[in-house]
Formats: C-alpha cells, sequence, structure tokens
C-alpha cells in the first residue's frame, strides 16, 4: 500500500487499511498491527464517533517511516494523525505553538495545535504542513523548513526530523494567487438576495433581474468576487450567473406562463444561504385602476386617472360617449407607463362638445387583453345643467350652485394628484377651506343617484 497506507474516499467518509504502526489507519484503535480491511477513520475512541464530512485530504509520500495524513471536513477544521515529526501534524507535547515535539510521537486523529479560521485544503509533506485559509491569500505552513523554504525570506533551519518545538506561521509567508482562492469568505446568512420587480407579468416572457450581495460574517459588503454563486427558482427560468466581480452577482429571471410564487435560492461556492427572494407571475389584470376625474376647461375637458400599480400595459386610449353606451376614442394611444408603483395621467379632450359627457379609459395590455376604468361624467355646458362653484378664486370658503341641495349626496375636495383631502356630506351653506395650501383642486360633487359632477377650484 501506498506509503504503507491505503485510503478510500466515500461520501465524506475516510477508510484506510496497511501498516498501522505509528497510528497512520487512525481507527483509534490501542493495537497498531496491520489492518488487513477496511477501517474507517474516527474522532474518537467512542463507538461510531467517525471522522465524516471529509471535503480534502493529503497523505505524506515524501518518505515512508513518517506516515502523516491531514484531512479538511466541509466547515473548515483540519484533522491530523500518524507521525509527528519535526511538528508536520501542527502538534505538540503540551498543546501549544512554542511547544516541545517529542521525537517518534505518534497521535490519533484530532484537530491541530493554533491553528484558527475555516481550513479550505492542506497538504502533507516532507515533515511539513502547508495549508490554505479563508480570508486570507498566504499560505500558513507547521514543521520543519529550512534556508528559506517556505518562501518568508527566512534563512535558518527548524530541524528536518528532529525539530524540537512546534513551528506554525501565517504571517510572514508570502501572498500568492492561487487558482480557486477567495479572499474573504462569504457568509451564508448574511449575504443577501433581491428582486428588480417583485411582481411580473405570467407570461413566459417578462424578465427581473436578480441581485446577491455577498456579505462576511460581520454583515460588510464583499467587494470583490467570492467565489461560485449559483442561482435556482422553483418556477420561471434563471438565466447565466454573472460575476461582477464587486461582491455583486446578477441574473435574469423569466416568469413561466402560468401564475406562481417563485422562490428564488442560492448557493456560495456548493453551500446553500439561507435566505430566498420571492417573484410574483401575476396574471391577474395587467393594470390596478385608481381614479378617474373629468372637467371642463374653457371649450376643452380635462381627463385625469391613476393606476396604483402596471405590468405589461401597451397603452391607454381615453373614450367619449354621449349616452354612456356607444362609445368612441377621444384621444388615442397613451403609452403606458409600467413602473410597478403608482401613476397619474392627465390627458386634454380639445373638442368643444356642449352637451353632457361621459368618459372612460381603455387599458390595452401587450398581449392585446384589455380592461375599462369606471366611468365619469361631465355636465353640460348649456348653463342648465352646468353646477356652478365660486367665487373664483376662492380666498378661504366656495359656494355650490345651479344643483338641488337634495340631490347631493356628498361633496369632495380633490388635488391634481387623485388625493382626497376633505369630504362634505349632504349639501352646506357654505364650504371652509381656508386651511388649506393654495393651488388648483377639484370639486367632486357625488349626487343621491350615484352620478358624478366635477368642477375646478382655484385656492389662493
Amino acid at each position: 500500500p501506498l506509503l504503507c497506507l491505503k485510503c478510500q474516499f466515500q461520501a465524506g467518509n475516510l477508510y484506510a487499511l496497511g501498516d498501522n504502526t505509528q497510528k497512520q489507519c487512525g481507527d483509534y484503535v490501542a493495537t497498531t498491527t496491520d489492518r488487513t480491511s477496511w477501517v474507517q477513520v474516527k474522532k474518537s475512541t467512542t463507538a461510531n464517533d467517525n471522522l465524516t464530512n471529509i471535503n480534502f485530504f493529503s497523505c505524506q509520500e515524501h518518505n515512508s517511516s513518517y506516515p502523516a495524513i491531514a484531512a479538511v471536513t466541509t466547515n473548515g477544521l483540519l484533522y491530523t494523525w500518524g507521525n509527528n515529526s519535526s511538528g508536520m501534524l501542527a502538534k505538540s507535547d503540551n498543546g501549544t505553538v512554542g511547544g516541545a515535539i517529542t521525537a517518534s510521537t505518534y497521535y490519533d486523529p484530532g484537530l491541530t495545535t493554533g491553528i484558527s479560521g475555516n481550513v479550505v485544503s492542506a497538504e502533507m509533506g516532507g515533515h511539513t504542513l502547508v495549508y490554505l485559509k479563508e480570508g486570507t491569500n498566504q499560505f500558513c505552513y507547521s514543521g520543519h523548513y529550512t534556508n528559506g523554504s517556505m518562501g518568508d525570506g527566512g534563512t535558518g533551519n527548524n530541524g528536518s526530523s528532529s525539530a524540537a518545538n512546534l513551528t506554525l506561521n501565517c504571517g510572514t509567508t508570502p501572498a500568492l494567487a492561487i487558482c480557486g482562492y477567495v479572499p474573504v469568505a462569504a457568509s451564508t446568512v448574511n449575504s443577501t438576495i433581491s428582486a428588480a420587480t417583485t411582481t411580473i407579468a405570467a407570461n413566459g416572457s417578462s424578465t427581473t433581474t436578480i441581485t446577491i450581495q455577498l456579505k462576511d460574517g460581520s454583515g460588510t459588503n464583499l467587494t470583490v468576487s467570492g467565489g461560485v454563486v449559483t442561482v435556482s427558482t422553483s418556477a420561471g427560468t434563471i438565466g447565466t450567473v454573472i460575476d461582477n466581480n464587486n461582491g455583486t452577482y446578477t441574473v435574469i429571471l423569466t416568469s413561466a406562463i402560468a401564475p406562481a410564487a417563485a422562490t428564488i435560492s442560492y448557493s456560495i461556492n456548493g453551500t446553500a444561504a439561507s435566505n430566498t427572494a420571492i417573484v410574483t407571475f401575476n396574471s391577474t389584470l395587467a393594470v390596478s385602476w385608481g381614479n378617474i376625474y373629468a372637467y371642463r376647461v374653457s371649450h376643452t375637458v380635462k381627463v385625469l386617472w391613476n393606476t396604483t400599480q402596471e405590468i405589461n400595459v401597451s397603452h391607454f386610449d381615453v373614450e367619449r360617449s354621449f349616452d354612456g353606451r356607444e362609445w368612441d376614442i377621444a384621444i388615442p394611444f397613451v403609452p403606458g407607463n409600467n413602473s410597478g408603483a403608482a401613476h397619474a395621467y392627465a390627458e386634454v379632450d380639445p373638442d368643444y362638445l356642449t352637451e353632457r359627457l361621459y368618459y372612460r379609459i381603455k387599458q390595452t395590455d401587450k398581449n392585446g387583453r384589455t380592461t375599462y376604468s369606471s366611468v365619469c361624467v361631465v355636465a353640460s355646458d348649456n348653463g342648465i345643467e352646468k353646477v356652478v362653484v365660486y367665487p373664483v378664486p376662492v380666498q378661504s370658503a366656495f359656494h355650490i350652485d345651479n344643483i338641488d341641495p337634495k340631490r347631493i349626496r356628498k361633496i369632495e375636495l380633490i388635488t391634481l394628484n387623485g388625493s382626497i383631502v376633505r369630504t362634505w356630506f349632504n349639501a352646506q351653506e357654505t364650504y371652509d377651506i381656508s386651511n388649506f395650501a393654495k393651488g388648483l383642486y377639484i370639486v367632486k360633487i357625488t349626487t343621491i343617484y350615484d352620478n358624478n359632477i366635477f368642477s375646478k377650484l382655484t385656492k389662493q
């Protein structure tokens, strides 16, 4: 067997057989006779307390007289066993760095002395252990060195097979650009994932950008690459993950054609992160309607409407009717905003028509589907049905005339962005607005027949 030891690695478990005179088989048995069948490497004499979750291991192949093994677990722990020649197991008699090393001391598997941080890999060589840790681009070593062999500028000699004290050095070794090296370990707990838009249309083509921000254990953003990030989704499709080399990773999520709440998860260097993002694939209406208002301005009609959310909207058409049944397009093709947030629109119908008019907004989405807003009524301009709001402008209070007070159910004072700032129920002799800011407002009168009448008001 190789160096009197044969190893077998299966699913994170380590097995050995062969010469065991220096405890190199690592099975924690008092006898050191040869193992002629496979034994599993253990962490103690307790039954079934096996060394598991091994991610990396290395055997000393320089000299068969000094068998030694190093193994790194998936959570970054370093175990060593076998011959501690010159301290290559990173162990001393009293368990301290600098402690004495008794020649020809053999150890069962155990954690090393003085090694901190998460170990990524280790190499057991001729009387020397070299290992790499997360968070630094300097390698560390324990054991023998001679005439600058560790690249740290030293010219001394720490034994060979006869070093008297344990040497452990991470501070003066050179910085190296090591393949696969991650300079700062990204935390799978503190790192974050987010979606640029959390609700998109369930049409198989709408997209949103997923961003992963890597953070270290203290919550500080990484500013360089953190290794390999993979992203998966429970619905829709994920594109190619882009490493932006500044601590962030981005990827495009494309919706499915069926409604779903997609859970977006990710892993960092093979370890699953603890947080996720949710993106909803929405098959409901492309627009959520707010309010619609219309009122006469000289010989035109101003039409205002707002939406609380838009998804996949193509455009709006302002439609007009004389009877509320037959409709024509008064203002065509007002492009949708699709910001995912509330948005206000204002358009002017330039046709001078004195009759009572009805307005509504038609929405057409990018798939050709349509929806309609509620209907808004504009009073006729023939002096008979026209409601008068006066004086113009208003200083502190206004009056409403040319309508039977018994027909009024409520009056609302509305800002131009659609906010209702005051409501009066039933008709009043005067309407006090002395405490309101100067500017333009809309007075909305709702009748007992649920008709809405609008009039512009200027407050000075």
